[in-house]
């Protein structure tokens, strides 16, 4: 049953590889750098059509940042920058109810200061929150697959 133990190894290798990958890539693609209070003042169905110009409540056209549950929808914010006030709406959906509390009130925006019309809500990328998620996993899982080999197990 050693067999076990090893095949532990080998996926918690496989989280640590991703999570250092996702991590890194998530660290040098993150250009929304600088942060500004803002607010959020409303939310949407598609956070692309909302961004792109249209009311965010379709379903239709590209679906990055779209939200199809009824409990979800994707938090709209504003902003300024340089006196310019920006309005857009996040890629990733929230709880409708959560959102509602956050609104009319102070809230961190993290922008892009080459581009002020780039923003988040978040201070990092996911793919920056996934690595940082999957590294501990993969060094628990690797701890554990030690001790299960070590025990013969």
């Amino acid at each position: 049953m050693i067999l076990a133990g090893y095949i532990l190894i080998c996926i918690s290798a496989i989280f640590l590889i991703l999570g250092i990958i996702f991590f890194i890539i998530g660290k040098s693609t993150w250009k929304c750098t600088e942060m500004v209070t803002g607010e959020i003042v409303g939310m949407c169905k598609n956070a692309y059509n909302y961004n792109q110009g249209g009311t965010g409540n379709t379903n239709t056209g590209i679906k990055v940042g779209a939200s199809n549950s009824p409990t979800t929808k994707c938090p709209i914010f504003e902003y300024n920058v340089n006196g310019v006030k920006y309005n857009r709406a996040s890629n990733i959906a929230w709880n409708k109810s959560y959102i509602r509390k956050k609104m009319n009130k102070p809230q961190n925006i993290y922008y892009n200061p080459l581009n002020p019309k780039q923003a988040s809500l978040l201070k990092q990328s996911m793919l920056s929150i996934i690595g940082k998620v999957f590294i501990p996993i993969g060094v628990a899982m690797f701890i554990l697959s030690v001790v299960m080999i070590k025990l013969g197990i």
